[in-house]
């Protein structure tokens, strides 16, 4: 698990003998193992998938991706412990909003459907009003504010590749979601929601 790969990358993260406890880079892993506790739980427990599984390619490609990453993070953190100042504080507070604001936007999509169905309906209500993939949006803004806890180039470097990763995600969901719900009938799905940023894209 990515959370492992993090924690285990410095021995010495969180006691150094010249300066004690290293409170950014315990912030900044508190908040990494928030991130990955809620989406286990959430594979647990929230998610329906409509395929029965991954392909092995694409988790193995996951799985590598998120152990570098993690190690990298890690071993930055370990070596340049961030200070902690303001833009830490604002960092915590926001990534804490994002996950609270992601977690019930996959509440909100479970609840579209029913028992075992994996019909698609319109998503309504909250961040849907704005926007198709809000999910994505608040990962981003998750990883933006860790950038903030974190300083470090390896964690603004995850938090540019997987916003990169989750844009291109929401713009195939959000021309899915127009093209399967505006053969039902002419401009069925809310034509002023944008994919991800709201009211630009």
């Amino acid at each position: 698990m990515p959370v492992s790969a993090l924690a285990a990358t410095g021995a010495d993260l969180l006691w150094k003998e010249s300066t004690g406890f290293q409170w950014g880079p315990i912030a900044a892993v508190t908040l990494w193992c928030c991130h990955f506790a809620r989406r286990t739980g959430e594979a647990l427990w929230v998610h329906q998938y409509s395929k029965p599984s991954v392909p092995l390619s694409d988790a193995i490609i996951e799985y590598v991706y998120y152990w570098i990453c993690a190690w990298w993070i890690g071993r930055t953190l370990a070596l340049s412990p961030p200070p902690v100042d303001c833009s830490s504080i604002v960092g915590c507070i926001v990534f804490l909003a994002a996950e609270l604001c992601n977690a019930r936007s996959h509440a909100m999509l479970r609840n579209l459907r029913s028992g075992k169905s994996t019909a698609v309906r319109i998503p309504r209500g909250f961040a849907f009003e704005y926007v198709s993939c809000p999910h994505y949006l608040f990962e981003i803004l998750s990883w933006a504010s860790f950038t903030l806890v974190a300083k470090s180039p390896a964690a603004s470097t995850f938090a540019i590749l997987g916003s990169v990763i989750l844009v291109s995600w929401a713009a195939d969901r959000h021309s899915n979601y127009k093209k399967t719900f505006n053969k039902r009938g002419p401009e069925m799905y809310p034509k002023n929601r944008k994919a991800i940023f709201p009211f630009v894209y």
